[in-house]
């Protein structure tokens, strides 16, 4: 019997080659029309990036001949990356993070020098101020700049001060600029996220219904879009979501766009906050997606 089952093998091995070879065909055909449509986009952003940093750096060092005006560069860098839709937005609250920082360095290293207690009292002032004036993402660069003036010293902050302000408005303007002129080339579905985040509030009754029905993926990116939007009339769906999402990660991401909306100030971080009461109370009762009846 083994010498009659060997033939029969071998013919079944033979004729599965050329399925094995079809089916390495068609993946690797794939791979390489992936790879040519991501090369593309990936080569154009890159370019973009590049061309972006480069002419901010050349207009920064016109204006200051004599230094090496890194942050500008360093600024279009990440203003050219956001969608058209954010950009204004987000270059605006990048330049008032910095002005902020730079104020605060200035004030403290004119009177107490650099200390350590001193560097301690200028990060948690830098991060109140930040926190007050809701910059979002950029909060951390309040900081940051605060700490980069502080070092040069009392006697040429407040020149590196105007100096750091003027290459991040610079870098700012290059980078809003260069998107406005050469667009990054949105997916359909980052068009359609971009066109709820303009309609702002008016969106948010649709984006309420289509959380209830929508996958997981999507339900991130509408989450996303009302972080983006920020409006007050948020809070109640982000709320429900933080205890009922069927998914614990974007549960807790509710709760934590709604932890730092209640860190600021105004009738949002009020909301806010007595939402976050409500969603630790609701967990901590048993609520969620998961939770039976009780007549069970």
């Amino acid at each position: 019997m083994g010498d009659q089952g060997r033939p029969f093998a071998r013919t079944r091995d033979t004729d599965s080659v050329p399925a094995i070879r079809e089916v390495l065909r068609r993946t690797t055909d794939a791979s390489l029309e992936r790879l040519r449509k991501r090369g593309r986009a990936s080569i154009a952003w890159m370019v973009r990036l590049t061309a972006a940093a480069t002419a901010s750096y050349i207009v920064a060092s016109r204006v200051f001949p004599n230094s090496a005006p890194l942050l500008a560069p360093l600024t279009a860098l990440l203003v050219v990356q956001l969608t058209p839709v954010s950009i204004l937005a987000s270059g605006i609250e990048r330049v008032a993070s910095v002005v902020a920082g730079v104020s605060v360095a200035v004030g403290f290293s004119s009177v107490f020098g650099l200390h350590w207690w001193s560097l301690a009292t200028v990060i948690a002032v830098s991060l109140l101020i930040g926190q007050l004036l809701r910059l979002g993402a950029n909060l951390v660069e309040v900081p940051i700049s605060a700490m980069l003036v502080l070092g040069v010293g009392a006697n040429t902050a407040e020149a590196a001060a105007w100096q750091r302000i003027a290459e991040t408005l610079v870098g700012a303007a290059v980078g809003v600029l260069s998107n406005l002129l050469f667009p990054p080339k949105l997916t359909s579905e980052d068009a359609a996220m971009a066109r709820l985040t303009a309609f702002g509030r008016r969106a948010l009754p649709q984006i309420e219904i289509a959380l209830h029905t929508a996958p997981e993926a999507g339900r991130a990116r509408l989450f996303q879009v009302l972080a983006t939007i920020g409006d007050e009339e948020a809070v109640p769906i982000l709320r429900h979501f933080a205890v009922y999402d069927g998914s614990p990660a974007l549960a807790e991401t509710c709760a934590s766009v709604l932890r730092t909306w209640s860190a600021g100030p105004g009738r949002r971080a009020d909301r806010a906050r007595q939402a976050l009461e409500w969603v630790a109370d609701s967990r901590a009762h048993g609520e969620g997606p998961l939770r039976k009846p009780a007549s069970l």
